[in-house]
């Protein structure tokens, strides 16, 4: 769920959700670790679809699996959800092969959100 640009709410514009966290992050239950972080599924323009496919964007990624045509993964939406959240969704496979795993993985490192900075109020470069 997001705001829009008018301040209402709108999900009209999520087509899922893709989990983020390891697999082992996400089974090991420990105290003050229940979230796992989670973008949305979105439709994305033919422009945001090529950069995705020529690796020049980091702001979205695609899954190899996908549900859907012209669909990817926001990487500027990332949010964290308590891990009983998932419990009740449906779970589909993103990747067949550890190399396109490897190349979503690269995608997410190439993101930087919610990083503190040394100055307040700016973002390390």
């Amino acid at each position: 769920m997001f705001v829009n640009e008018h301040g209402s709410m709108d999900v009209a514009r999520v087509e899922g959700w893709v989990v983020l966290t390891q697999t082992c992050d996400i089974v090991n239950f420990a105290e003050g670790r229940d979230l796992v972080a989670v973008a949305p599924l979105v439709k994305a323009k033919l422009g945001l679809m090529q950069a995705v496919a020529k690796g020049t964007t980091p702001a979205a990624a695609q899954l190899e699996n996908s549900p859907g045509e012209n669909l990817v993964v926001d990487l500027t939406k990332l949010c964290a959800v308590q891990k009983k959240a998932l419990a009740g969704m449906r779970r589909a496979i993103g990747f067949n092969s550890d190399e396109t795993r490897c190349t979503f993985a690269q995608t997410l490192e190439s993101v930087r959100p919610l990083r503190i900075s040394r100055r307040p109020g700016l973002m390390d470069p």
